[in-house]
């Protein structure tokens, strides 16, 4: 049985690995970054409108109960996907971080 040894990268082969993993959760983290900000300034607002407006026609006997209780649960669904959605921008943060702590030599200024 012939036994190779594991083929290491050469420095411009690991620094394209980097810059392609990086270039790659960047990329995620600015998708996610776009989609929280249209959670964030739209799509939870309105809910929330929707909901007011709804409590206050339940309220005065206009709506049923079932009306303003599923207008809550889409607002509790785009919270929730929003808040899924912020992890996969953390993630993707946390990602970019590690990469770059990966490259950049210990010593001043910088940590192990």
């Amino acid at each position: 049985r012939i036994r190779c040894r594991p083929r290491t990268l050469s420095n411009r082969q690991r620094a394209g690995a980097f810059e392609s993993e990086f270039a790659a959760a960047r990329e995620r983290f600015q998708t996610a970054s776009e989609r929280v900000r249209l959670f964030r300034e739209s799509l939870i607002p309105r809910a929330r409108l929707t909901r007011d407006s709804l409590r206050t026609t339940y309220e005065t006997g206009e709506s049923e109960i079932f009306d303003l209780l599923q207008v809550w649960n889409e607002l509790y669904m785009l919270e929730s996907e929003c808040l899924a959605i912020e992890l996969e921008r953390n993630e993707a943060l946390i990602t970019m971080l590690a990469i770059v702590n990966r490259i950049l030599p210990a010593g001043e200024g910088h940590e192990p």
